[in-house]
């Protein structure tokens, strides 16, 4: 990322089931080649009995981190809840 306020999120695909193994083999990757440049937060976002993983990859001197975190955990959030809502209906 060339501009220190961007920042990418990604989706482990789930659908051949494999998205735990795309997850751990993402996690070394960035592990290994991370130069204390980037940040990664991971989260999964529920919808009913499926789980996504997903992450967001932030650089450290991006000075917007803090709410890029509070809007990418809430985002989670309501996704979870939109589909709670859906089964409620």
């Amino acid at each position: 990322m060339k501009h220190e306020w961007r920042a990418v999120t990604y989706i482990c695909d789930s659908s051949d089931s494999k998205e735990l193994a795309r997850k751990r083999k993402f996690d070394q990757w960035f592990s290994k080649y991370n130069r204390v440049m980037f940040a990664k937060c991971d989260c999964i976002a529920v919808f009913g009995k499926q789980q996504i993983q997903n992450a967001m990859i932030v650089r450290t001197d991006n000075r917007f981190w803090d709410v890029y975190l509070i809007v990418y955990h809430q985002l989670n959030r309501v996704i979870g809840k939109m589909d709670d809502e859906e089964r409620a209906a």
